[in-house]
């Protein structure tokens, strides 16, 4: 029997482009603001992230991590007093502009519908953050990659989450829309998966083909989940 939810959260509950797009523009803009007689060129971080990628494969899983690890680097780079309060500054306006994110239509309403019967936990791979994006209310538990010591589709994450909600993976239906991070991650674990297909993605060769596949969450219901999964 399902009796919670575990839901990815970036192309899943809202599209994440945009999101991360908003908040480049934000962190960049802040720093326009707050050092005028900088010059930089906020498209030349690409070696720099890099160079942090290669250096630091065992953080790769943290995506806060990662972002500030390159501007620090970048305060380095460009001989500024302060790198810390840098990093902190230009940090904080991106991580503002990432939670405001834009909803699919089908996202509210249904969270509303299944916290009603289930609960409900997140399981991100982002560094989005449920207070921010006002919807943690219909949630029970958080947990992220950072949060885990892992990324999806690590057992390590979705353990962190049956953890919090003190039950076992069988009892967890997972939701998300990437195959191998979401679908081929749950099940591995030993939890049922459900395929957000919102862009009527062929299913990869070579997997093994999820019990649900859904266009949206706005069809999803409690009937539903019980007569594909109970």
């Amino acid at each position: 029997m399902i009796r919670a939810i575990s839901f990815d959260l970036d192309d899943t509950l809202w599209p994440v482009r945009p999101a991360i797009m908003r908040a480049e523009h934000a962190q960049w803009r802040y720093v326009r603001e707050h050092y005028p007689k900088l010059v930089f060129d906020e498209y030349g971080l690409g070696p720099l992230r890099r160079e942090v990628w290669d250096e630091f494969p065992d953080r790769r899983y943290d995506l806060t991590f990662l972002r500030q690890e390159c501007l620090r680097r970048f305060a380095v780079q460009h001989d500024l007093d302060c790198p810390e309060s840098f990093v902190a500054g230009a940090y904080a306006a991106f991580n503002v502009a990432r939670n405001q994110v834009w909803f699919y239509p089908d996202a509210l309403p249904s969270l509303a519908r299944l916290a009603a019967d289930f609960r409900l936990v997140s399981v991100s791979n982002g560094n989005a953050c449920l207070q921010r994006t006002g919807i943690a209310d219909w949630f029970s538990a958080s947990i992220s990659a950072s949060d885990a010591g892992a990324a999806k589709p690590d057992r390590v994450i979705f353990d962190a989450a049956a953890e919090a909600l003190g039950m076992p993976h069988e009892h967890i239906l997972h939701i998300g829309d990437d195959p191998m991070m979401d679908v081929e991650g749950a099940r591995a674990a030993g939890q049922h998966a459900l395929w957000v297909n919102r862009t009527a993605r062929a299913w990869p060769s070579g997997l093994q083909r999820p019990t649900l596949e859904l266009a949206s969450l706005a069809a999803l219901n409690t009937a539903v989940i019980q007569r594909h999964f109970e």
